[in-house]
């Protein structure tokens, strides 16, 4: 087992695979192994965030079962991902049942009826995917019934997932559960994408894919249109003239290669070759 130093960031996902009346039992029962497990050194986050992310997790998914969802590592790790935890902590309640055994002694009868609870674990590899551990717990509480006396436990069920939950913890506590850590050689970094002015080599060809804005992409189209809507030879107004020469520095700016000629006088003639 690791020093409680490490990091052991961990989500608990808590499903019912016993009689539905435990259902509402869920919420509990992952309270009493969150309370027991972060005694091992595990920080565990709120059930809101893993509840939340577990559904948006389900939604993606024809699988609506925690446990089967789970047993995909890609499934695994995304819900890894979604939660940034490093492990993720599965805990089932299996089965819950009673015995019952009669005695006979010295003239009084006796009822014994055992409440047992069986739960199963096991912690996934939230990083890397697999399972890292896994164990079957059961606990009991007997029950005792006579002509004379009999005793009442009206908080039966929460004593047992109360057990359940120290059970696994000091089970997950006997594991050799590896710890999640970058390595001493791993740095953070960060990349960020850009343009800026290149000391360009004779022949080197570049060949970058550039997305228009919305605005832009209008603009563009505006300043076409008016250029195709010229003709050839032309006679243009002084302003028409200067809106002409603005756009052909604007594609050249673009990377187009734009002609444009006056003669002597007023007249202005227009020549784009793209």
């Amino acid at each position: 087992m690791a020093e409680t130093g490490d990091a052991r960031k961990a989500a608990i996902v808590v499903a019912n695979r016993a009689d539905k009346s435990l259902d509402d039992k869920l919420g509990t029962f992952e309270d009493f192994i969150t309370s027991h497990i972060t005694e091992k050194g595990f920080t565990v986050i709120s059930r809101e965030v893993a509840t939340d992310a577990l559904s948006s997790l389900k939604k993606d998914s024809k699988v609506t079962d925690a446990d089967q969802l789970l047993s995909d590592n890609s499934s695994v790790l995304r819900l890894g991902q979604l939660l940034g935890v490093d492990y993720l902590i599965l805990a089932s309640i299996s089965s819950y049942g009673s015995d019952k055994r009669a005695t006979d002694a010295y003239g009084e009868k006796t009822v014994n009826v055992i409440h047992n609870l069986r739960v199963t674990y096991k912690i996934l590899d939230a990083t890397h995917g697999g399972t890292l551990a896994s164990d079957t717990i059961k606990t009991s509480k007997t029950i005792r019934y006579s002509d004379t006396a009999s005793e009442v436990d009206s908080d039966l069920i929460n004593g047992l997932l109360d057990d359940a939950g120290e059970q696994v913890a000091a089970s997950v506590g006997k594991k050799d559960i590896k710890v999640v850590s970058l390595s001493k050689d791993q740095v953070e970094f960060s990349i960020a994408c850009g343009m800026q002015d290149l000391a360009l080599t004779d022949g080197q060809k570049l060949k970058v894919a550039l997305q228009m804005t919305e605005a832009g992409y209008q603009r563009w189209k505006d300043n076409t249109a008016f250029l195709a809507a010229l003709e050839n030879n032309r006679k243009l107004t002084d302003a028409e003239a200067e809106k002409v020469r603005g756009i052909a520095q604007m594609f050249r700016q673009s990377g187009y290669k734009v002609d444009v000629k006056s003669d002597v006088k007023v007249d202005v003639k227009r020549r784009t070759i793209f």
